[in-house]
């Protein structure tokens, strides 16, 4: 049988969690539109990958309350990532300039300038841009998660020069592979 103090115990923990809940602030959201120069980040300056791949943030994390980060980024020719994988966030690109082989799973493919590509959050994706001249992509992460923070470290990194190694674990990706290569793909 429950007693009265078991009862009151049970309903005191209720009403404290729900006054705790009803207490915290949700994350914070701009309230005012915004827009972004070419060349410009929200965080003022490009962020320099690779020594000199230009990236910038053009929605913050910040902006969106976490739900959303944009980056335009600058990818040399036979640069991009290692095959990873995401496991909260989907991850999507516009080719602006350039063409990319992708990887998204098991399937390789040509990116052109217009084409959308949508790498969704558990399934190992790379991308390696080909040509003669740097690509250009919009990347946008949902929800955001650290990805704001890993690219700020990455070009971090990228000063210290091609050896230094950043651990993507705290930012919530796993590397499972090397980088996607143009074999195969017509």
């Amino acid at each position: 049988m429950t007693s009265r103090r078991t009862i009151l115990k049970g309903a005191t923990l209720v009403g404290t969690t729900s006054l705790l809940k009803s207490q915290q602030s949700p994350p914070t959201r701009t309230q005012v539109g915004f827009n972004i120069a070419p060349g410009k980040s929200r965080r003022g300056g490009p962020m320099m990958l690779r020594e000199n791949e230009p990236t910038t943030i053009k929605v913050s994390a910040s902006d969106t309350g976490g739900q959303l980060v944009i980056f335009e980024g600058t990818i040399s020719p036979g640069n991009g990532p290692r095959l990873h994988k995401h496991h909260d966030q989907d991850e999507w690109w516009y080719v602006l300039d350039g063409e990319f082989i992708f990887q998204i799973g098991e399937e390789k493919f040509r990116a052109k300038p217009g084409t959308s590509v949508f790498g969704p959050r558990g399934v190992p994706h790379s991308y390696l841009s080909v040509g003669n001249t740097a690509g250009r992509m919009i990347i946008g992460f949902q929800p955001a998660g650290r990805m704001e923070e890993f690219f700020v470290e990455f070009a971090r990194l990228s000063t210290l020069g091609p050896d230094a190694r950043l651990d993507s674990t705290p930012y919530g990706m796993e590397n499972v592979g090397p980088r996607v290569t143009p074999d195969g793909v017509k």
